[in-house]
């Protein structure tokens, strides 16, 4: 009976011990599909440095979660015989440390980019800031000139008017926000 006790244990604890590497195996795989996107513009520097910000969190408290995993694994060889985990499940938890570390070092390598071309996108920034302003100025000037409030305009011409007039303003509040999050983002006055 004690022997069935150990047996059911054992396979619980591995059941538990799986799922968890695998959450952690896959956060990782996720995380540095995430550190290799593309840098384009300030949305996907936004979510980079986001990233990059997760990592650095998730580094302080990385060994609070491998190390309960790595002694499952290792009270699981201790008690089971040999052959009880798949090739795959092997390799995962002997290569968790080190794609761990391999993870750090992108992060590490994609903060120092990003650093480097900090001053090219606060540049850039702050010109289409500058453009904005003027465009919105354009916009409002085009609006009271031309816009649905016009004297002696058909009602429908005024409302075609507004219509245009609306998505026109999405188009520049999608703008505004994105420059706002920019202006957050390299802490610029707003």
């Amino acid at each position: 009976e004690c022997r069935s006790w150990t047996i059911q244990y054992s396979e619980k604890l591995h059941t538990r011990a799986k799922a968890e590497l695998e959450v952690i195996t896959e956060y990782m795989r996720l995380t540095t599909g995430k550190l290799s996107r593309k840098v384009e513009d300030l949305d996907t520097l936004g979510f980079m440095m986001q990233v990059l910000k997760e990592v650095r969190e998730k580094e302080c408290s990385i060994e609070l979660e491998i190390r309960p995993i790595m002694e499952m694994y290792q009270m699981l060889e201790r008690y089971l015989p040999a052959g009880f985990m798949e090739k795959e499940e092997i390799d995962k938890k002997t290569v968790l440390r080190s794609y761990w570390k391999k993870l750090i070092a992108q992060a590490l390598r994609r903060g120092d980019e990003l650093s480097n071309k900090q001053i090219q996108y606060k540049r850039e920034l702050q010109n289409d800031i500058r453009a904005f302003k003027i465009d919105v100025c354009n916009f409002m000037g085009d609006f009271i000139k031309n816009g649905p409030l016009v004297k002696g305009i058909a009602p429908m011409e005024a409302v075609d008017r507004l219509s245009r007039f609306k998505e026109e303003v999405k188009i520049r509040e999608r703008k505004f926000d994105l420059y706002h999050g920019g202006e957050v983002l390299f802490a610029l006055p707003h």
